[in-house]
């Protein structure tokens, strides 16, 4: 109160006393709320893709992952061959390269992802069975599977190096428990309480650490939340309610599943009557909605469900959309943290059709056009001061 208490005798001296509750009113909200906070709502940050494209001299298939230091992998694949490539270099000076990795000891197919702990995952046919392997750099080692021969595709590696994942045969997602694979173990064991929403059809399973310790996993269209250690696990949101759908749907879902952003919110996707974004803090009795796609957004009309969901650490969710018009395009829309449930930001435009949705534990967003004959391979979003030749869409903002 020393701004006021310094000023008070020339106030009641000088100025009408209505003038003076209004000065008292102003001082002590610049007081109380200080000059230098900062703004609740992030300022708007514009972004463009820049297309990176293929490795040189492949073709076929191809699927790619990220890993949490921005490290990018594609794996192409035909019936004969696939070849594993890492980028390389600067997008800013334009030296980015694409360098094989060594081939792995397995005629592989797709990669799953990157798991922190694990390393790369790849799943291709081993020995004539379907088999899933880790690759780093050191080298490749095979993951355990169960003893009919079904596959694991892991999710998370806990602190203590327990490993979660879910079974997965060659062609999709079995219904099962959430499994636990211990520290040391060969063998995979079931988590309790962690039934999958759906006995027919694929039930999709993620997991994220959060801050507090816990891991938080869906499976189909239930989720959990389990012990660090992986030994146990709660129900805390269930299936057969609008926010997460039929228990028998949950391929609604929006691809990624589970996302966790920087303020600690845990967000996911599912299709209703028209695409939605729940979220929900630890703690919380209730999902709460936080957006929705009511198309047209920005007089842009868009067609079916979002491709892809991620999270950037101010809280930003970012889905790829399909426009309405024949053959189309896709566009990246951004929720930012706080804004009305049908506010979106279009951030780029211009991007082909299908596409998929990854993030780095830096903020990088990357998104991958896997066929070498109908899209465009790589791209990346960056900030629109940066030159780049074969950028699109700079307009947006995020």
């Amino acid at each position: 109160m020393n701004l006021i208490s310094s000023n008070l005798s020339f106030l009641e001296h000088g100025l009408p006393a209505f003038v003076l509750r209004l000065l008292l009113v102003a001082i002590l909200a610049v007081e109380s709320t200080g000059c230098d906070e900062p703004d609740p709502v992030p300022r708007p940050v514009s972004l463009k893709a820049v297309n990176i494209g293929f490795p040189p001299n492949v073709g076929g298939m191809g699927s790619f992952a990220v890993s949490p230091g921005g490290r990018v992998f594609v794996l192409m694949s035909t019936l004969t061959a696939s070849r594993l490539s890492e980028l390389e270099g600067s997008l800013e000076e334009d030296s980015q390269v694409w360098v094989r990795r060594e081939q792995p000891v397995m005629m592989s197919r797709f990669l799953r992802g990157f798991v922190e702990g694990l390393g790369l995952i790849g799943a291709g046919i081993r020995d004539g069975r379907w088999a899933h392997l880790a690759i780093t750099d050191q080298g490749t080692t095979q993951l355990p599977g169960l003893a009919d021969g079904t596959q694991i595709q892991p999710l998370l590696v806990a602190e203590n190096g327990a490993v979660i994942g879910v079974p997965e045969p060659e062609y999709g997602s079995t219904n099962s428990k959430l499994l636990r694979l211990a520290p040391g173990a060969s063998a995979w064991v079931e988590i309790p309480g962690t039934d999958p929403s759906t006995r027919s059809g694929p039930a999709p399973a993620s997991a994220v650490r959060h801050p507090n310790g816990k891991i938080y996993a869906m499976n189909g269209s239930r989720i959990f939340e389990l012990a660090g250690d992986l030994s146990s696990a709660t129900t805390l949101f269930d299936c057969d309610t609008r926010e997460l759908g039929p228990c028998g749907e949950s391929w609604l879902l929006v691809t990624g599943g589970l996302r966790l952003g920087g303020d600690g919110v845990l967000t996911f996707g599912k299709t209703n009557d028209e695409p939605e974004l729940y979220s929900f803090r630890p703690g919380d009795s209730e999902l709460t909605k936080r957006a929705v796609l009511r198309s047209p957004i920005n007089e842009q009309g868009y067609f079916g469900r979002p491709q892809g969901l991620v999270v950037d650490s101010e809280g930003t969710a970012y889905v790829v959309m399909r426009t309405e018009e024949l053959g189309g395009e896709g566009h990246v829309l951004a929720h930012r943290s706080g804004d009305a449930p049908d506010e979106w930001v279009t951030v780029v435009t211009g991007l082909p059709s299908a596409l998929q949705l990854q993030i780095d534990g830096k903020d990088g967003i990357w998104l991958w056009g896997h066929s070498s004959e109908t899209y465009t391979g790589l791209w990346k979003l960056v900030p629109s001061s940066t030159e780049c030749p074969r950028c699109a869409g700079g307009d947006g903002s995020r």
